[in-house]
Formats: structure tokens, sequence, C-alpha cells
């Protein structure tokens, strides 16, 4: 449940967001183990309560850094297809500027298609 919201939180908001929510999950996690060693919560699995919340961590960052990689990775990808865009409006502007040139050529040398 935490890593998918820890993931949704960075692609739908950002990565800073992301990382907030992996710290407050690992801190929730902590306070979770602690109530489980204190016998305040109720006892669960047999596994010890201190290795379920490594485990847990180990969760939340590698989810961290996967979302951070997935964003700035995508946030790249979209600088690429924006220069690439703008390429190619150059290139069409030259084009046409090319086009028109050849335009008046044929048109003074009375040839063309």
């Amino acid at each position: 449940m935490y890593p998918v919201t820890i993931l949704l939180t960075g692609w739908l908001i950002s990565t800073r967001a992301a990382t907030v929510v992996a710290i407050l999950s690992v801190v929730a996690t902590f306070g979770l183990m602690l109530g489980e060693v204190w016998n305040v919560l109720p006892a669960t699995l047999a596994s010890h309560p201190l290795m379920r919340w490594v485990v847990e961590c180990c969760a939340f960052i590698i989810t961290a850094l996967l979302i951070s990689y997935v964003v700035r990775s995508y946030r790249e990808r979209l600088g690429e297809v924006h220069r690439l865009g703008s390429d190619l409006a150059h290139r069409t502007f030259a084009l046409q500027a090319t086009e028109a040139d050849l335009n008046r050529a044929q048109a003074v040398a009375h040839v063309g298609s």
C-alpha cells in the first residue's frame, strides 16, 4: 500500500512530494513497529517487528528512487520532444522560404511546374 502511494504521489505531484511521503511512511511504520515491541498493538505475524520495519523501509526507499528515475526520464523525454518540435518548426519555416524563392525564380524565368 505504501509503495503505491509513494509511486502515485511522485507521478502525480512531484519527486519531492514522493520523498516526503516515503519519509513519513518510514516514520509511521517505525511507530507501528514500536507499538508492537511495546505490546501496545496486537501481535500479528511470527516475524520480528524490527525485521518487518527494515523490509518495509527498503521498499519505501526503492519506490522513491524508482519514481525519481521515472519522473526524471519522463521530463527528459518531454524536453526532447519539445526540442524536436522546435527543430521541425524551424525546418518547416526554412522549407517554406526556399519554396517561395523557387516559385519566384520560376515566375521570373517563366518556367516551372
